[in-house]
């Protein structure tokens, strides 16, 4: 898959922006967000389930730890719809 942002880091390194693959990116998010996390599973699968504490943010579920978390992130700031311009939607291929 492509990464479409990349980030320069404090001291001139540039990285990927992927905070769900990158425990560095998305710790300080899920720190300051106060995201945590359990496991279980649904429909036979094991799954991450991660909530906000104090915040009306229902469970998101995910493969990993930091994929839930990011889902749980995103809800928090956007709703549980989110509109993707079609400028910054990724086309399968074929």
């Amino acid at each position: 898959m492509e990464t479409y942002v990349k980030v320069t880091t404090f001291s001139g390194y540039e990285a990927d922006w992927e905070p769900s693959a990158d425990w560095s990116q998305a710790g300080p998010i899920i720190d300051r967000e106060d995201i945590h996390w359990g496991f279980g599973t649904k429909d036979g699968n094991k799954v991450v389930i991660a909530s906000k504490f104090g915040h009306h943010v229902k469970p998101l579920l995910g493969p990993t730890p930091l994929i839930a978390a990011m889902r749980c992130f995103v809800q928090s700031r956007l709703g549980d719809k989110v509109e993707i311009p079609a400028a910054f939607a990724i086309q399968e291929r074929r």
